[in-house]
């Protein structure tokens, strides 16, 4: 058991989540964006996901939960549900950026990440609480995080930021098709897609 910290300066293997946190209706949903406070080290004024690391062993859905609990100050999860399979994502990010020009750190991300959509209770929306690693938040659509991703690329944390929020949007809104087909894939069907290859979803290398 590794801390956090000196598994990203050693760039040593662990796990973490990203969340897509939805609103409304299937055919018009929204995404939670948060942008992060100019003091955090990481990824300062970038606008992205919810994220959380895992613990030694947590669930991955274990992990969603408190991410949400944590991060966002609410428990109500009306349901949730995980987008395709974990991808492995790699970032150097003295490198790639996202240190806010800071020389003197270095942070090697070394993290398989699970993806997840999450849907609040009603009403839920409405009590989210941040803690001061949030500058702003905001609801966009899919079509308006797609935008930014074609020309207003500077405002997420660096390419691989970017790659991955760019695998996970087709995968939301997949999920979303089916919210509005009024269907749920059950884990026999999920699996027999999976391995036919119907599935959407595939192996990341970011």
């Amino acid at each position: 058991k590794v801390p956090i910290g000196a598994a990203h300066d050693r760039g040593l293997l662990h796990r973490g989540v990203w969340i897509g946190v939805l609103r409304g209706p299937a055919t018009e949903a929204e995404l939670l964006l948060l942008q992060r406070s100019d003091r955090v080290v990481t990824c300062p004024t970038a606008w992205g996901l919810v994220g959380e690391h895992s613990a030694p062993s947590e669930a991955w859905e274990s992990t969603v939960r408190r991410a949400v609990r944590e991060e966002l100050g609410v428990v109500d999860i009306a349901s949730l549900g995980p987008l395709g399979v974990p991808v492995l994502f790699k970032s150097n990010y003295s490198r790639d950026g996202g240190l806010g020009g800071r020389r003197d750190r270095t942070k090697l991300d070394l993290q398989v990440t699970a993806l997840y959509w999450v849907r609040l209770a009603e009403g839920a929306e409405t009590r989210l609480r941040f803690d001061a690693e949030v500058a702003r938040w905001r609801w966009a659509s899919t079509e308006a995080v797609r935008a930014m991703l074609a020309r207003e690329r500077s405002r997420l944390c660096n390419d691989k930021i970017r790659t991955l929020l760019d695998h996970a949007v087709p995968l939301l809104e997949a999920h979303l098709a089916e919210e509005a087909a009024g269907r749920r894939l059950g884990p026999g069907e999920r699996r027999r897609r999976r391995y036919s290859g119907e599935d959407r979803s595939r192996r990341l290398d970011v």
